[in-house]
């Protein structure tokens, strides 16, 4: 999960209590177009990615040409960046897009 502040907060200074709530959990909303989807659930591991593991990540996300850009214009030479991992126990999906998911009138 990326978090994107505004403004952002200097290097090395993102507080990841902003991410993971006291209770050691997160959410994470994405929202494309008309189509939405949102998880929560309880931190079950916190690791240091190794390079290759962020560069895949990274791609899995963005497609192969937005990881390398990702990657290449943020690079992590104090290997600072964390990977949270979450056990998810509430999601929400919803496609606004289809003409059974529209609200009633």
């Amino acid at each position: 999960m990326w978090q994107k502040s505004q403004p952002s907060p200097p290097p090395g200074q993102l507080e990841v209590g902003r991410v993971v709530g006291e209770d050691g959990g997160f959410g994470a909303a994405v929202d494309l177009d008309d189509r939405y989807v949102s998880v929560e659930g309880p931190v079950v591991s916190e690791e240091d990615p190794d390079p290759a593991e962020r560069l895949a990540l990274a791609r899995r996300y963005l497609g192969a040409a937005g990881g390398d850009r990702y990657v290449a214009d943020n690079p992590d030479p104090g290997r600072e960046n964390v990977a949270f991992r979450m056990r998810p126990e509430h999601w929400l999906s919803q496609d606004q897009g289809r003409p059974d998911a529209a609200s009633p009138g």
